[in-house]
This record gives C-alpha cells, structure tokens and sequence, in this order.
C-alpha cells in the first residue's frame, strides 16, 4: 500500500503513507503562496477602515511582533495566527471581485 517507516529529524520511527507524502510535498507550495497576500490585505483593510478588518489586521501585527520578540522561529506559535490573515485575505478578494463584478 506504500506504507513504510520513516526515519529523519522529523519522523522517528513513524510510519507514512509514500503517496500521501508526495501529494503533499506537490501541493504545499503553489498552495501556501496565497499567504504572499498577507501584507496586501493588512494595507487594504486599514484602507477601508472597517472595524472588524482593522481589529484582525491590528491583531495579526501584535502577534507577528509579539511572537517574533519573545519566541523562536516555530511553526507552531504562527498557526496561530493563520485564521487572522486567512480572514483578511478572503475579504481582499471578495472586495477585488466585487469590483470587478460592478465594473461590466
């Protein structure tokens, strides 16, 4: 089934799936650049000046600062943050289709 036991700094002994792992490492990458939309949606809600967007996009800054001073670079202390800047990025987007729907 493709099933083997993993043996690296990350996986000590564990067993994973070969197929599982590949789709993933395919994935990973085109998928986590949408986070390159961070700081575009951060300046867009601050733009709009909507409680709510300015509240999360305030948030997220706080954290990423807070998080940087007092931590070290692990993934664990970011995740997070992630529904903050998943949230203002949809909203990016929704208010860039909005647009672009008004505009025909």
């Amino acid at each position: 089934l493709g099933f083997y036991r993993a043996e690296s700094a990350m996986y000590n002994g564990h067993r994973v799936w070969a197929v599982g792992m590949r789709l993933y490492e395919t994935l990973f990458a085109p998928l986590n650049l949408i986070k390159w939309l961070s700081p575009l949606a951060v300046l867009a809600a601050f733009w709009r000046r909507d409680w709510l967007l300015v509240t999360m996009a305030a948030m997220l800054l706080l954290g990423l600062t807070l998080i940087a001073a007092a931590a070290s670079m692990e993934p664990r202390y970011y995740a997070m943050l992630a529904p903050l800047f998943m949230i203002l990025i949809g909203c990016l987007a929704g208010a860039g289709l909005e647009r672009v729907k008004n505009r025909n």
